[in-house]
């Protein structure tokens, strides 16, 4: 399934620089090392919003964990940057009172 309005995804920059590609942050560094393998940078942050927005239209959803904040949903496959392609796992939320999901985050693929 699709996750509804995906067409109207939100992506906000700042989650993009200051979390998912930024290797110094304490949470978000094992992200940004792995977005960085597939050419992402924190100096071209559209490009990782612009795979996100792609990953979210075309790839199929499952719902997530619930939150108090709203409807989750995760999708897991192949991310593709200027560099080649990660798996990744994107999480969204629809939040109470929205219609249209927004970014959570961005979960590395376990490697088994």
């Amino acid at each position: 399934m699709r996750i509804p309005e995906a067409e109207n995804a939100v992506v906000v920059e700042a989650k993009v620089v200051e979390y998912l590609l930024n290797v110094d942050h304490p949470d978000g560094a094992p992200k940004a090392r792995l977005l960085v393998r597939a050419g992402f940078d924190a100096s071209r942050p559209d490009e990782l919003t612009s795979a996100l927005l792609q990953h979210v239209l075309s790839e199929d959803a499952r719902e997530g964990r619930y939150s108090p904040f709203g409807r989750k949903y995760e999708i897991a496959g192949s991310l593709t940057g200027p560099g080649g392609s990660v798996r990744i796992t994107s999480v969204w939320i629809i939040r109470h009172g929205e219609s249209f999901p927004r970014l959570v985050t961005v979960v590395p693929e376990a490697k088994s």
